[in-house]
């Protein structure tokens, strides 16, 4: 019924101009997820980032390898042959067809192996046991049968399943197509679980969907970038060292493992592939990142539509045939580039005596150990970029980095910012804050499409970030941010004060 009043309630809004509307949500399948959906109207939107939410935690039930109560954790257990779930029967599948793609590069039967070195804990002094290791790649190599017309699997007493390689991205790609059955008028989507992504249809820029490939060697916040790559219906998915990564014997070893010896990887830093879905660049950068750089680039080449970036450890670096002509040119081409992550973009201002008001709330939420919300309010440009920090609340040094959308885009500058206007922070209630039509540089903007962005993080609560487009220009608009969890309602008037 809800789904059906949404639709009719859309429909009356058909001439409306497309609008991106940002929605980020944490502890989504042990990381975040970040969402941009195109729509006409805040509802579709809403709606959408809703379908995306329940799809992701149906799925998350049947394929996760870290809940006990999951259709894998099920399967894993048994000590015969299950019939599985459609869903689960469908990765399974797939990760058979991209085990013999990548001539076994991709192995989604190492659940022992990755077990054997999990176990080991941060003090270990050295790896598994080598005969109990062998032990473990053998069963590994043993066959599976799977059943299409049963969904029934079958395969030797102590074969586990691993399919982090694969499920986030068969995750993304479920959860986008059940967002377009669901909501009509959806015009673009992306969605970005934990730095692995999915864009299709219209992105909020004419430049179309630009999404940046980190730098390995500065895998830190505000690190730079690599590439910044133009995607127009297709997948992103990275693979490589990072925060996973084993403390053996005092030092950090690769969280990915070779299914042909199982020793964490060496040759590897990072691995990135743009592909048609996420499932396939998920399981593709997976398998880039075990083999030899010149075969990895080899079999990009040798699939359609996949295009490839490995960087070994050294720093070396080397792409498929058509990397380059994805990655959007620098300022001599006219293009843009993210690597600062801020914006820089100065005009004439708008006209003369317009500033936009914002009016944000601090809701008052009844809790055994209530602590006042940090909260951040920044305006962002059309790409992400961060134009002005109108509003830190919360002026002690420990919390800077809680509200991590902002600090994302602050990058190297955040701990100046915070001192430069940081302000205590307040009790329930409803407070204004301004902005003048300046960047954090004191220099006017253009006219044009920006975003409004809230953040707000408590101590023994919870953390939520939304933000809205606002056309600033010859004309006053107004417009509003729902309330939802940490955020309350907030309200945005722009043109001449009253």
């Amino acid at each position: 019924m809800f789904l059906h009043t949404a639709a009719s309630t859309l429909a009356l809004f058909a001439a409306a101009d497309a609008s991106p509307w940002r929605f980020h949500a944490d502890h989504v399948l042990g990381t975040s997820l970040d969402m941009e959906v195109v729509a006409r109207q805040p509802l579709a939107a809403r709606l959408a980032r809703q379908v995306v939410l329940a799809e992701i935690g149906r799925l998350d039930g049947l394929l996760s390898g870290w809940r006990r109560d999951s259709g894998l954790a099920a399967l894993n257990d048994a000590d015969g042959p299950l019939t599985v779930s459609p869903e689960l029967y469908d990765v399974l599948a797939m990760a058979t067809r991209f085990r013999a793609v990548t001539k076994g590069a991709f192995d989604e039967r190492l659940g022992e192996v990755v077990r054997l070195w999990q176990e080991l804990g941060s003090t270990a002094e050295q790896g598994p046991d080598p005969a109990t290791l062998q032990a473990a790649l053998v069963l590994a190599r043993q066959p599976v049968a799977l059943d299409g017309a049963t969904r029934r699997v079958t395969r030797l007493a102590g074969l586990t399943f691993a399919l982090d390689g694969l499920a986030k991205g068969y995750v993304i790609d479920a959860a986008m197509a059940a967002a377009r059955r669901a909501v009509p008028g959806l015009h673009g989507l992306m969605l970005d679980i934990g730095g692995d992504l999915r864009c299709w249809g219209q992105a909020p820029t004419e430049a179309g969907w630009r999404v940046g490939v980190s730098d390995p060697a500065r895998l830190r916040e505000g690190g730079g970038l690599l590439d910044v790559v133009r995607v127009t219906d297709g997948a992103v998915a990275t693979s490589g060292t990072g925060e996973r990564d084993l403390p053996v014997s005092g030092r950090k070893l690769s969280h990915l493992l070779s299914p042909f010896t199982g020793i964490p990887l060496e040759g590897v830093s990072s691995a990135t592939v743009v592909a048609g879905t996420a499932a396939e660049a998920d399981a593709l950068a997976t398998a880039l990142a075990v083999m030899p750089p010149t075969l990895g680039i080899a079999l990009a080449d040798g699939l359609p539509r996949v295009e490839a970036s490995i960087v070994a450890a050294p720093g070396e670096r080397h792409v498929s045939t058509g990397w380059r002509g994805m990655a959007v040119p620098g300022p001599d081409g006219g293009g843009v580039t993210l690597v600062q992550g801020r914006a820089a973009q100065t005009g004439p201002g708008w006209p003369s005596g317009f500033e936009l008001e914002i009016q944000y709330e601090v809701p008052a939420i009844r809790a055994a150990r209530y602590r006042k919300p940090y909260v951040a309010i920044w305006i962002g440009d059309e790409q992400g970029r961060l134009v002005r920090t109108l509003l830190l609340l919360g002026g002690r040094p420990y919390w800077q980095d809680s509200n991590y959308v902002w600090w994302r885009r602050q990058g190297g500058d955040a701990a100046a910012t915070v001192e430069a206007i940081s302000r205590p922070t307040r009790a329930p209630g409803r407070y204004t804050v301004t902005w003048d039509g300046k960047d954090d540089g004191d220099r006017p903007v253009r006219p044009g499409r920006y975003t409004v962005n809230v953040e707000a993080v408590r101590q023994f609560g919870g953390h939520d970030h939304a933000s809205t487009p606002l056309i600033l220009g010859a004309e006053p608009t107004e417009a509003s941010i729902p309330a939802e969890g940490e955020i309350g309602a907030t309200r945005l008037r722009y043109g001449r004060p009253r």
